[in-house]
């Protein structure tokens, strides 16, 4: 009886153990629900947004709202991952996946957005938009007021008074509105309009005592340029312009100079209906490792037609070597340093005709002035010096000579040894080629040390702002008129007037930051046209210019000014013999 016992017992307790060997690794086998999966990939992203990881955001952020579009946590991914694509330099992507969160019914979240877009829009050179999103931003949300007036102040110095105009229109009385008037109060002032001046006081005083707190205004959003409805235009050019400029660090003025040049250029072209041309700016940072990088991001990411500008010719040739090598057109119309267009084949260069401009002063100091004993100063580049031995072989040829050349580095503020050293050689006259920044710093520390040598110059000292600002220390300098340099200044001022641009002072990286985009814009529509490459349109266009000093010799001749009691007025015309 117990052996048929045992018989059955141990059956029934092996069957025991598989069943509860079954139980326990039944968890383990069964799969994840979506669920899981989608709180997992929610907890990844939000550590690597801790730890500050930009790029596992971005690929984490992206994969996330593909498989969970309609998520509750939607809106929070899609925020963090614009914000790492913001970062990263992808400036069109992250404006994608931040625009719907605009229609967010949380405040706070829009107005974040609409500052971050504000961001995007002013790295484009779209200055009235970035302005609207700002004081949307305020409207929106009070709490970002700080972050979002100090961006709106610098924007401010960039827009026309048409621009001012239409804020003010479309918001009467929102938050940081009155910066938006002080704009317009800069604007009249300096044009001597006192009536405006009184009226404009006096509504910035009626604002202050206004409740600023009103209720947002429904669905008032600025669309980007590139999802925005295009008019049927009668231009040809179409695609995208990448634009290559320091809006950080050290040489930021300069950069955003060329960049409002740049802007002009395309505002024009939309004027006359040439509406397919977009302009996509990279920050170089003043840096040739950061112009590398911008110049990768434009041709890999944003995938430009052409890249214009570097501005500095460390970066213009940091971004050049990028371009060659990836077979993409750039254009540099202010690097000074020469050869840039040796690079490559897709590189080109046009730069001030600084030749024709000295060749003309030689004769004109020499011959016109009888001065025999000349200086030369300049910043320390390979391209002024060897300028400066262009000069001097012109200069003796006409029985004169280069008695004192100094050269001082680049970013200098105090010339008193560069001064004292030229002083002695005794020279009777002193050419300085630099540029208007430069000679903001130079020519009042001529007379405060007492120079006192006749003062010379090329076409960059046609500037109302170094008239403007030196102008008392400018007394009897000679200069080539601004037609030497292909009258750009003229054209600038022509298209700015047109653009609402007005009112503006002039200078090289204005005027090369138009030059430049029109240029481009005029070789993309003749490829067009024609079925021709972009690069061999480009080639073909810098290549057909006439000589410009015969041209103008054996034409009407190359004009000289010069300044008396602060203003320009004209002084002699060098022409051909025989004229």
């Amino acid at each position: 009886m117990e052996a048929m016992k045992t018989r059955i017992l141990i059956p029934v307790l092996l069957l025991l153990i598989l069943v509860s060997c079954v139980t326990k690794k039944a968890p383990v086998e069964t799969e994840s629900s979506p669920r899981q999966i989608h709180d997992e990939q929610l907890e990844e992203l939000r550590a690597y947004v801790t730890n500050g990881d930009d790029r596992a955001v971005r690929k984490t952020g992206k994969r996330f709202l593909e498989m969970y579009p309609d998520s509750d946590a939607a809106g929070e991914v899609r925020l963090e991952t614009g914000k790492a694509s913001l970062e990263l330099g992808f400036l069109e992507e992250a404006s994608e996946i931040l625009v719907p969160l605009l229609a967010s019914h949380e405040a706070g979240a829009a107005a974040e957005v609409n500052i971050l877009l504000a961001g995007i829009d002013r790295d484009k050179g779209r200055f009235p938009d970035a302005a609207g999103r700002l004081v949307t931003a305020m409207t929106l949300d009070p709490s970002v007021s700080g972050q979002a007036r100090e961006c709106l102040s610098q924007l401010v110095p960039l827009l026309s008074a048409r621009q001012l105009a239409d804020l003010q229109e479309a918001f009467p009385a929102a938050p940081g509105i009155e910066l938006v008037w002080e704009g317009s109060l800069l604007i009249a002032e300096a044009e001597g309009d006192t009536a405006l001046v009184r009226e404009i006081r006096s509504h910035i005083a009626a604002l202050d005592t206004m409740e600023m707190a009103i209720a947002p205004i429904p669905g008032r959003t600025v669309t980007p340029a590139a999802v925005r409805p295009r008019d049927t235009g009668a231009g040809e050019a179409s695609g995208s312009i990448g634009l290559i400029c320091p809006l950080s660090g050290r040489f930021a003025p300069l950069g955003k100079e060329f960049l409002r040049g740049a802007t002009v250029a395309i505002c024009e072209a939309r004027e006359y209906g040439v509406t397919g041309v977009e302009l996509v700016v990279g920050d170089t940072r003043s840096n040739a490792l950061d112009a590398r990088k911008s110049a990768l991001v434009l041709i890999e990411d944003e995938n430009v037609d052409a890249i214009v500008g570097g501005v500095l010719s460390s970066t213009t040739i940091a971004a050049a070597q990028t371009a060659q090598h990836a077979g993409m057109v750039l254009y540099s119309p202010v690097a000074s340093e020469e050869g840039i267009a040796g690079i490559g084949e897709y590189i080109f260069q046009s730069s001030q005709d600084y030749e024709t401009e000295i060749v003309a002063l030689a004769r004109v100091v020499c011959l016109e002035m009888g001065i025999r004993r000349i200086a030369f100063m300049a910043e320390d580049s390979q391209r002024w010096r060897s300028l400066a031995e262009l000069f001097r072989r012109e200069v003796e040829g006409l029985g004169g000579t280069l008695c004192a050349e100094d050269f001082y580095e680049q970013g200098s503020t105090d010339f008193k040894l560069n001064i004292e050293r030229i002083r002695k050689a005794a020279p009777e006259a002193l050419f300085i080629p630099s540029d208007t920044e430069d000679l903001v710093l130079i020519l009042p520390q001529l007379s405060f040390y007492e120079f006192g040598a006749q003062l010379l110059g090329t076409s960059s000292w046609n500037s109302r702002k170094l008239l403007r600002m030196t102008g008392r220390d400018m007394e009897g300098a000679v200069f080539p008129s601004e037609d030497v340099s292909d009258s750009s200044e003229e054209r600038y001022l022509a298209a700015a007037a047109l653009t609402g641009y007005e009112g503006r002072d002039v200078n090289r990286f204005v005027t090369g930051g138009y030059d430049g985009v029109r240029k481009t814009m005029e070789a993309m529509a003749s490829a067009s046209a024609s079925g021709s490459s972009l690069r061999d349109e480009m080639e073909r266009m810098l290549s057909n210019r006439r000589h410009n000093f015969v041209e103008l010799m054996s034409g009407d001749g190359i004009r000289f000014n010069i300044v008396r009691r602060e203003r320009v007025e004209e002084y002699v015309t060098v022409c051909a013999p025989g004229r």
